[in-house]
């Protein structure tokens, strides 16, 4: 919790005065105690933030699932992610990070507490359209949801869900990753 916080707080300054280094993320399934959600949580908030990001494991003894998900979160570019809701909701973190064409954008909502979270957000908060083609999102796949004006999140405790929207309705490019 004290890196999602700390994070949170520092991001405004993020690739203005520095790089921010939210924390070490844990790709590894052993002698951690994260279980596998709160490693992905922890992963995707490190990498949709735009700062460094680090781990400090062996990638000859990850299996080949926590290796994608590094090549997924490994910046290509300097980016900053905006979190929208920072000054009123730190328990459920939302980044919004857009893609260099301005027309797409990476949007992770985290839910940081021990209980089911559920909310719905309107899009033109978090990417200042009234509408656009989303997707769920992750390593290796996407699901389409179509053109919408809002996301209705539900999330188990400590879990997260990314999403990608865009404004035409095109298929998320295979290779496209958190870090481009």
């Amino acid at each position: 919790m004290n890196m999602f916080r700390e994070s949170q707080a520092d991001q405004y300054l993020n690739n203005v005065l520095w790089q921010n280094d939210p924390d070490v993320i844990f790709l590894r399934d052993y002698d951690t105690p994260f279980n596998e959600t709160e490693r992905r949580s922890i992963a995707l908030w490190a990498g949709i933030l735009g700062g460094t990001l680090t781990t400090s494991d062996r990638f000859s003894m990850l299996d080949a699932e926590a290796v994608e998900l590094w090549r997924f979160l490994v910046p290509e570019r300097r980016a900053t992610a905006e979190l929208p809701f920072w000054s009123t909701d730190r328990e459920h973190p939302v980044a919004v990070r857009p893609f260099d064409n301005s027309n797409a954008w990476a949007i992770l909502i985290v839910n940081t507490t021990d209980a089911v979270f559920e909310k719905i957000y309107d899009l033109q908060q978090l990417i200042g359209r009234k509408s656009a083609y989303c997707f769920e999102w992750n390593v290796g796949h996407c699901k389409p949801l179509g053109q919408r004006s809002n996301l209705s999140v539900t999330l188990a405790a400590h879990a997260s869900v990314l999403y990608a929207a865009q404004t035409d309705s095109r298929s998320l490019p295979e290779d496209l990753r958190l870090g481009d």
